[in-house]
């Protein structure tokens, strides 16, 4: 049998579950099922700490957007390169509007930089520590700037104090410490600490720093919508350590006002699941999905919670956020449907979906349903006869494509699938538009699989094409194309530098490759490879924009280091029109430093990285009109 990503709870009297259903449980028997008190979550968490691991061979499960025509993306306000879903803003370190840009900094610092009109571009403001820890980006808002960052809680030096619980156990509760290996050697654990930094923006672009709130947890994801911020968290939950102390929720904190960030009848659980040797324990994890009113930043966020492996892909509808935990053989995918001034964000129902999910393009909501691209890694062995043979059995990686019926009252479940898709590959890229998905492949050869999702009960493969390389990004250029970036590959499956490609998918039987330009030899890198938002595609000018560490030799050190613009257009491919280098030091590996950014605003092209700003015309995107630096 093989594992169940699922955590497995030793609770079969509290949930009333039974083993009735020869060692399998249904999908309703899975859902998830919410605490009815503090009493229950604390008796949970009792049982936990006196249990003993879960059996590694448990019972696994049975069985089991963007709008139609997939157009870019409108961005909000905070201006963000190809969003998955229109009107719901993405978080990035780099952000603009009409007349600014905002960078949030590797060091903490948030920067305030005049991109409009050019003749008053400039540097406007610096502000220091904008975070703690770590940097993970910013939302702007007609009137506010949000900062994310994230301090992580663990340092090891000494001397610290240690606190080790019954036989060396870590003692769980809000800090905690433990020793090294060596005597004089101790590290110290706290709980991870999320920080949304509020700014004010007054009408010369600057900031005013308004405040600040903590949230206990480990961020995974979050997504803006209006003024409501929408995060996803993960956090550490404390056993209590007397009949007298709290069960150890998360807290938050806005001017020394503290709370917990839901209640105990909030946070769901995951059932009883039988094995061969017992019952396992409850999750150690608390997997939040929080609402933050930004209108009200003294506002308690609003949410619920489950006891789940950490978070892994997160994706949003406009009305749904969809949260993948870790899984490997199988994934769990909670759906929570957003609140508003009205109501709280909810949970609504899970699923099952074989292997594990790519990142959050892997997921789509369309017409009632949620489609999901899946890869399983394979696996096998051999075991001995009596004889002394070997009996080996291995079954090759496969990927898939799951079409489930959005929550109604039950939980997410499969109504259709494609199975076996390019044994012995894995997936680099996928793309839902409205009725029809596309993936990419790769071992040797890049395979595109077009796919007709129109029924979702009996979704199908139309075509497919093959050509060497593969693309980690598909976004769609005028009705019926593709604009592809990745890598170029030999006919062996050597990559041997990157690439652009523009497909034709009109028919989805017979996709095409239209037009490919490879950028550099084996060792260049762009973001934009793996991360959409460091991509400008301009569809109205015919324009793609990326920073490109670029290399003409084979493993070389990089003889340029900046953007690269090119005219693309299904009618006559690319072209390169202009470069823009990094003066900060033109070769080396630039994606060491903070990232890089384009913005497209009527008939100027800003270019952000290599700690300057430069601004060029549309019409002759080789030439600077300014460059300044960025402090």
């Amino acid at each position: 049998m093989k594992k169940s990503p699922l955590i497995l709870l030793p609770l079969l009297a509290l949930l009333g579950c039974d083993d009735t259903n020869d060692g399998k449980i249904t999908i309703e028997q899975a859902r998830l099922r919410r605490f009815e008190s503090c009493g229950e979550l604390r008796r949970a968490l009792e049982i936990r700490r006196q249990s003993p691991p879960p059996p590694v061979d448990a019972v696994a499960l049975e069985g089991s957007s963007i709008a139609e025509g997939n157009e870019v993306a409108a961005a909000p306000l905070g201006e963000t390169a190809n969003l998955q879903t229109a009107g719901v803003d993405e978080l990035d370190v780099i952000k603009a509007d009409a007349d600014f840009i905002y960078q949030l900094k590797n060091d903490l610092s948030l920067v305030v930089l005049r991109r409009s009109p050019i003749g008053q571009a400039s540097a406007v403001q610096k502000i220091e520590n904008a975070g703690v820890g770590a940097a993970l980006g910013i939302f702007v808002r007609e009137n506010q700037v949000v900062t994310l960052s994230q301090e992580y809680g663990y340092s090891c030096g000494g001397p610290y104090p240690v606190s080790v619980g019954p036989e060396g156990a870590l003692t769980l509760g809000r800090s905690m410490s433990i020793a090294c290996n060596t005597p004089s050697c101790t590290c110290s654990i706290t709980p991870p600490i999320l920080r949304l930094n509020y700014f004010e923006r007054r009408g010369d672009g600057t900031l005013n720093g308004i405040g600040a709130r903590t949230i206990e947890g480990t961020f995974s994801g979050a997504r803006f919508i209006g003024k409501h911020l929408h995060l996803v968290t993960t956090s550490a939950i404390a056993d209590p350590q007397t009949e007298e102390s709290d069960v150890g929720l998360p807290k938050t904190e806005f001017a020394s006002q503290n709370s917990p960030v839901t209640e105990c009848t909030s946070v769901y659980y995951e059932p009883a699941v039988m094995v061969p040797d017992g019952i396992g324990p409850v999750a150690d994890s608390l997997l939040c999905v929080l609402t933050v009113d930004t209108d009200k930043p003294d506002g308690v966020p609003k949410g619920e919670c489950l006891m789940a492996d950490t978070a892994s892909v997160v994706y949003a509808s406009q009305e749904n956020m969809f949260v993948a935990s870790y899984g490997w053989d199988q994934t769990p995918i909670h759906q929570f449907e957003f609140g508003d001034d009205e109501k709280e964000t909810r949970y609504v129902g899970s699923g099952i979906v074989p292997g594990h999910l790519l990142n959050s393009f892997s997921m789509d909501e369309f017409d009632g349903y949620l489609r999901v691209a899946s890869s399983s890694q394979g696996g096998g062995g051999c075991v001995m006869r009596e004889d002394g043979a070997d009996i080996c059995e291995f079954e090759a990686p496969a990927n898939q494509i799951s079409i489930m019926k959005l929550s109604e009252g039950s939980d997410l479940s499969t109504v259709g699938k494609i199975e076996g898709v390019a044994v012995g590959e894995q997936i680099y890229a996928s793309r839902f538009m409205g009725k029809k998905g596309f993936l990419v492949t790769f071992r040797q050869v890049d395979p595109l699989f077009a796919m007709d999702l129109s029924d979702p009960r009996n979704p199908a493969i139309k075509g497919q094409l093959k050509v060497p390389g593969f693309s980690t990004g598909l976004y769609p250029m005028e009705d019926g194309y593709l604009l592809g970036v990745g890598s170029d590959a030999d006919e062996s499956g050597i990559v041997t530098g990157l690439a652009l490609s523009i497909f034709d998918v009109r028919d989805l039987s017979a996709p095409a490759l239209l037009h490919k330009i490879k950028l550099g030899a084996r060792g260049t890198y762009s973001e934009a490879y793996d991360n959409p938002h460091a991509l400008r595609y301009a569809a109205d000018k015919d324009l793609v924009i990326l920073p490109i560490s670029a290399t003409q030799a084979d493993w070389q050190v990089p003889d340029f280091n900046g953007f690269q613009i090119f005219h693309a257009a299904v009618a006559d491919g690319f072209k390169l029109l202009g470069e823009s280098a990094f003066s900060n030091g033109g070769t080396g590996y630039y994606y060491y430093g903070d990232s890089s950014r384009s913005f497209i605003r009527d008939d100027v092209i800003d270019l952000a990285g290599g700690g300057e700003l430069a601004l060029r015309a549309t019409s002759d995107p080789a030439t600077d009109l300014v460059r300044l630096a960025i402090p």
